[in-house]
């Protein structure tokens, strides 16, 4: 009876592992398939951490990316220059042991990295959870801006509260708070736009297409700030770029 058991565990794990193959080979093609299909510069193999000073490539070990697709948009930002997507996938591991055994528990995120020509300052923005509400019943605060729906449904910090008053205003705002569930982080001219989970075809889409709508959103005050470092003039005195 042991013996059967045995055989049956050993079968199941080998149908097991057959299917995790076919599946894993299924989803590359896909990756490959919108890839060629939608004019992304595609490149499957992994590569090290990437060097972005975002703190999530600080966080865990055995850090690294993969599945990179670039693609640039000219138009992203009406009065700055082309923005360039890079669309990855990133990994990295948390170390448990009790004394006894160690392993490892992997995270993956779907990622989405520009640099706009604009200084975005350095804030993080992410969903408020139930977690954040007990925090700042007990003095944590994170910063509210003058929509009450908007800083009732994100978590928004900023290094200077002004980079984060600068950067979102009512249209911006507006635009936010039909689009939750991403992770945003802004260094400089560097944006980040994250959410937990392993890449595909329809999360590149929806990361694409929520940072192609950031991107349109942003101030034109911003906007104009930049092109008048570039000796350009303004697009107009006021307003956002929507």
């Amino acid at each position: 009876m042991e013996v059967v058991l045995i055989i049956l565990i050993v079968i199941a794990v080998i149908i097991g592992a057959v299917y995790a193959h076919k599946a894993h080979q299924a989803r590359l093609l896909a990756l490959r398939n919108w890839a060629t299909a939608n004019d992304w510069a595609y490149r499957e193999a992994r590569s090290p951490n990437p060097s972005y000073p975002f703190s999530l490539f600080n966080t865990g070990l055995r850090r690294y990316s993969q599945f990179h697709a670039a693609r640039t948009f000219p138009d992203a930002t009406p009065g700055l220059d082309p923005a360039a997507l890079n669309l990855f996938q990133h990994h990295y591991a948390i170390r448990h042991s009790d004394g006894k055994r160690t392993h490892y528990q992997h995270y993956f995120f779907t990622c989405c990295v520009v640099n706009i020509n604009a200084d975005l300052g350095q804030i993080t923005l992410r969903d408020e959870h139930f977690g954040d509400k007990l925090f700042q019943s007990i003095g944590f605060d994170d910063i509210d801006l003058e929509d009450p729906n908007f800083s009732k449904k994100f978590v928004l910090k900023a290094k200077d509260r002004k980079d984060a008053y600068d950067l979102f205003d009512a249209n911006l705002m507006d635009f936010m708070v039909t689009q939750p569930g991403w992770v945003i982080e802004t260094r400089g001219p560097l944006l980040l736009v994250c959410k937990s989970g392993k890449v595909s075809p329809e999360q590149y889409n929806a990361i694409a297409r929520f940072a192609l709508g950031f991107l349109a959103h942003l101030p034109r005050l911003l906007v104009n700030t930049q092109r008048a470092t570039q000796n350009l003039p303004p697009l107009i005195e006021g307003g956002s770029v929507a």
